[in-house]
């Protein structure tokens, strides 16, 4: 993100990181921290939310305990502890083949999950608490399996998103098809990482 904004001025710059666990472990957003202008830090995993408000103290930065979803509803998501934790997500929403992976990290190194219930919520309305923020110059997707939902949801008429990273891990072709139906282009792929940008 660094060198594809190299030539704009950092402090004009904005992101929104959805799924972004404790802010350190494996973040698409942590080198941007304080050099940026500012952005929105969103993790549904209550357990480490209080760790991601510790690693990225920022006055500039806003934080959300939410699971970001297609719709305002009450939705099941599938707490994980231990080794396999940054696999949680909503529980609906998984890949069967991620569902077998937890499994069989679990039983090899160990664990456990619990179902709870927990308010999800549509980016339009949370971002009524940003009313002035409408360009967002890079957004992490990363939730496990709730990705394309989550972009059905973005209206991208009323956000203006520059560049876009998703986690694509069995190669969905429904993302990159959708994505290119609102303008954009993959550019690269980083590991389960996909990254568009506007064309």
């Amino acid at each position: 993100m660094l060198f594809y904004y190299r030539n704009a001025k950092p402090s004009d710059l904005f992101f929104v990181d959805i799924g972004a666990n404790d802010g350190v472990s494996l973040s698409n957003t942590y080198a941007l921290d304080g050099v940026w202008g500012g952005g929105i830090l969103i993790e549904a995993d209550s357990k480490v939310f209080a760790s991601l408000q510790k690693n990225r103290q920022n006055p500039k930065v806003s934080y959300y305990n939410i699971a970001l979803f297609n719709q305002d509803k009450t939705i099941k998501f599938l707490q994980i502890q231990g080794y396999a934790q940054m696999l949680s997500g909503i529980l609906d929403e998984y890949d069967p083949r991620h569902l077998e992976r937890i499994e069989h990290e679990i039983a090899e190194f160990g664990g456990s999950y619990e179902i709870i219930e927990m308010q999800s919520m549509r980016f339009s309305t949370l971002m009524r608490n940003h009313p002035h923020i409408r360009r967002i110059d890079y957004m992490s997707i990363d939730v496990e399996g709730g990705e394309m939902k989550i972009l059905e949801s973005l209206d991208f008429e009323n956000f203006d998103i520059g560049l876009l990273g998703i986690e694509n891990n069995y190669k969905d072709f429904v993302i990159p098809k959708f994505l290119k139906s609102k303008g954009y282009k993959k550019i690269f792929r980083l590991g389960c990482d996909e990254f568009y940008a506007k064309r």
